[in-house]
């Protein structure tokens, strides 16, 4: 039984929860391509499920990493660099530069960020981030940026 979160999406196509977690792994530093919404959203609950647990273990008034093992603490500093790669991935799903990223330095950009990131993907054959667009084609079989006399 699996749960299927992009069944309208046109872009990467959607992954189980374990296949996003080593994809995004392996991917670490691949800016290019593509991620589905699944595989994000698996990834970024898979990386800071430990940090909502801990805030709510974490007594009213206490600082939520006393008492923390470090282990969390890595996990999350080390995951949070995974999460980077894997936003630009997302972004180039829905057709927008990596760049955008920048925007969630601010509040306002952060929400607007995560609208994007729950949209659904882009055909990739318009899609110029995915690898998979197709290029026009020169009607007179010249290669591209010749010159004809």
């Amino acid at each position: 039984m699996g749960l299927n979160i992009d069944n309208a999406t046109e872009g990467a196509p959607p992954v189980s929860p374990l296949e996003a977690i080593k994809n995004t792994y392996f991917n670490a530093f691949n800016l290019s391509g593509c991620i589905s919404r699944s595989e994000y959203f698996y990834f970024i609950l898979w990386a800071y499920l430990p940090m909502f647990v801990a805030i709510l273990l974490a007594d009213e008034g206490q600082n939520i990493w006393v008492g923390v093992s470090p282990f969390i603490v890595y996990f999350m500093g080390l995951n949070f660099l995974f999460t980077i790669p894997a936003s630009v991935r997302r972004l180039h799903d829905i057709g927008k530069s990596g760049w955008w990223l920048v925007m969630s330095v601010f509040g306002v950009g952060f929400l607007v960020l995560l609208w994007w990131w729950s949209r659904p993907g882009i055909d990739p054959k318009i899609n110029k981030f995915s690898g998979q667009h197709s290029q026009p084609k020169n009607p007179d079989n010249e290669k591209p940026g010749s010159w004809t006399e």
